[in-house]
């Protein structure tokens, strides 16, 4: 966001995206990628979280890669097809183009069918510090982890990678390496987590207004990874964050509900 100064600060000059060139016998590298198949963009994808080094030559292939897969997607106007293509953007660390192009907040209502709750979801663990196995971004994580459609078996295959971790817990282990490569801006906390903010509002308040009573869960757990990624700037908040919600919907019982089960006090 470089009008809100959180472009980021990269240690290196290589694109994360060089890792994209990690061995993968499914995946040749001398041919056209403008009709790759959706599965193997994919398998690509999957291997974007490797070790971040040796793969300096490979920079401008990765590049070349990238651009293609993303023209044809994004060509194809298809907007379930382009969410994985929102989340190479995202750790490619091109934050600015990912919201502009796929985070349409809208009037908060029809968010399945944009990046809007996996780009907060993503954000959000960006910004974390140490709240990770809080019931709030241990949601996050699970919108990441089918965002990015990332399995343990999928990530090791070709490699020789062996993990017996889950999902979520080898999804964390590689986010948290290409996160050691990512330097925001110090005044990004505040600005991401009040944009977020907005966004949660507004969501909530579409939801409300709609009474779409299945969406509580989701509405509550977005509350709650918020407070706890600002726990560590803001003590307390993520329960002063829910109270103002129960408050602002004194009368949702099913929502107040949602929140206790992501740890608002009774």
């Amino acid at each position: 966001m470089r009008e809100m100064g959180l472009e980021p600060t990269r240690p290196t000059e290589h694109k994360i995206l060089s890792l994209a060139c990690l061995p993968i016998p499914a995946l040749p590298h001398n041919r056209s990628y403008t009709n790759i198949h959706y599965d193997k963009m994919q398998v690509l994808f999957k291997k974007l979280f490797a070790e971040l080094s040796g793969f300096m030559k490979n920079t401008d292939m990765a590049r070349d890669i990238y651009a293609s897969i993303y023209a044809s997607f994004y060509a194809s106007g298809n907007q379930w097809d382009q969410k994985p293509l929102a989340a190479l953007m995202f750790f490619d660390a091109r934050f600015q183009e990912m919201i502009e192009r796929f985070m349409k907040p809208g009037k908060g209502i029809g968010w399945s069918s944009t990046f809007m709750k996996e780009g907060i979801a993503l954000m959000l663990m960006l910004l974390d510090n140490g709240s990770g196995n809080c019931p709030g971004m241990i949601a996050m994580r699970e919108i990441a982890v089918h965002a990015c459609s990332f399995d343990c078996e999928g990530y090791c295959a070709g490699t020789d990678v062996v993990s017996n971790s889950s999902d979520s817990a080898l999804f964390q282990e590689c986010f948290d390496k290409w996160k050691s490569q990512i330097t925001l801006p110090e005044n990004a906390h505040e600005l991401w987590a009040a944009k977020i903010e907005q966004w949660i509002a507004l969501r909530v308040s579409a939801i409300m207004n709609a009474n779409h009573r299945n969406y509580y869960g989701e509405c509550a757990a977005f509350i709650a990874a918020l407070g706890e990624v600002q726990e560590s700037e803001r003590p307390g908040y993520k329960d002063r964050l829910m109270q103002q919600y129960r408050a602002d919907y004194s009368r949702r019982r099913a929502f107040h509900d949602e929140l206790r089960r992501y740890g608002m006090r009774k």
